[in-house]
């Protein structure tokens, strides 16, 4: 048996289904020898050496800059971000349910306090790689809230990703950045943050299937949309917290735009 592990957000079963079935998956009869010690320290410093030389001076943002995709000159969509803040809560006459990713009554309002603010939860310690409850620990949190402009300069209209994503970079002594996870013990909390995704967005064009494409809009030749979006994030982290642009995948690469929450 042969399993395949899509990663992105937005792809419905259906379309998983399809990309599945259209694989060309052939046997071979010859092996691959498995690396040594030296070739194992070899490709992990390779792959660090890569990592913090990913992140330039030219991929970090601020408030108000134009962001532009880094990978294809060509595209398109421009993003900025022109108001970025941290909340306790967030006032339902300002942030309505029905822009909610999660459902707001079942996943969002039992996770907090009746004054909106969240409530403590248990998380695992960032500076441990073990999921164990040893590294237990009991954190307080509260809303990243973003104002972005996401603009099509071209001539004809174009479907994007609109949804910027919440990663967490550490920054050591010598100026390199590692990116690192934040693993909340609770499902129902781990639930309002999917990969980095915002669990509140103002635009949202497309909520059929359980939302499952309300991460793309529709954006007309010239067409600016503002959108306003929501994340949580742990008090301690909220230094270490930034938003990454053209990235569909949830920080898995390191050459894409960021701006800082915080400065």
């Amino acid at each position: 048996m042969i399993q395949v592990f899509l990663e992105g957000p937005d792809l419905a079963d259906d379309e998983a289904l399809k990309v599945a079935e259209g694989l060309d998956i052939q046997m071979s009869d010859e092996t691959v020898p498995y690396a040594d010690d030296e070739e194992i320290a070899k490709i992990k410093e390779e792959q660090t050496t890569d990592f913090d030389s990913a992140y330039d001076s030219s991929l970090f943002y601020n408030v108000g800059d134009v962001i532009t995709s880094p990978q294809d000159k060509d595209h398109k969509t421009e993003f900025k971000v022109t108001d970025i803040r941290l909340a306790d809560s967030l006032p339902l006459d300002q942030f309505p349910k029905e822009n909610y990713v999660p459902d707001y009554d079942s996943t969002v309002a039992p996770l907090l306090n009746d004054n909106g603010t969240l409530k403590p939860h248990e998380r695992y310690s960032p500076t441990s790689d073990s999921l164990s409850k040893e590294n237990l620990e009991t954190t307080d949190s509260k809303f990243i809230v973003a104002t972005v402009e996401i603009t099509n300069t071209g001539d004809s209209s174009t479907e994007e990703y609109i949804t910027p994503m919440l990663e967490y970079l550490s920054k050591d002594e010598n100026g390199s950045y590692a990116r690192f996870n934040v693993q909340s013990a609770s499902a129902a909390y781990q639930d309002l943050s999917v990969e980095g995704e915002p669990l509140y967005q103002s635009v949202q064009q497309s909520t059929e299937n359980q939302k499952q494409h309300v991460r793309f809009a529709e954006i007309g030749a010239g067409e600016t949309l503002k959108c306003t979006f929501a994340w949580v994030v742990d008090d301690d982290c909220t230094d270490n917290a930034y938003l990454s642009f053209f990235d569909m995948y949830g920080g898995m690469t390191n050459s894409y735009p960021r701006v800082k929450v915080t400065e």
